[in-house]
């Protein structure tokens, strides 16, 4: 995940910010090589350990998600602008008739 990047740049090596992420580093490095997914239930701790907003960490954490299926997918970049599109509309639709339901 990109926001790991942090740990780097705060000149962490792989131990540390494993230590710091309450992870194993092999566990780490799976992660880091997108072998595995860093869980959502991390990202309270990582916004605590790099002292971010956990809002701007969440999103984040979804964005590479997002951004990993669309490169898997060979999706252009113009599906970010589509979906933003989208995502105002389901906001939009909320604000006027209450919760909607999305369906997987």
């Amino acid at each position: 995940m990109v926001i790991l990047l942090e740990g780097k740049e705060l000149g962490w090596n792989q131990i540390q910010l494993a230590f710091q992420l309450k992870i194993d580093e092999a566990k780490l490095s799976t992660i880091e090589n997108g072998i595995f997914s860093l869980q959502e239930d991390r990202l309270q701790v990582i916004s605590k350990i790099f002292e971010m907003n956990y809002d701007e960490v969440k999103d984040i954490f979804f964005v590479d998600r997002i951004a990993k299926i669309i490169y898997k997918k060979q999706c252009t970049v113009e599906t970010f602008k589509h979906a933003e599109e989208i995502l105002t509309n389901y906001i939009s639709t909320n604000a006027t008739q209450g919760q909607i339901e999305l369906k997987k």
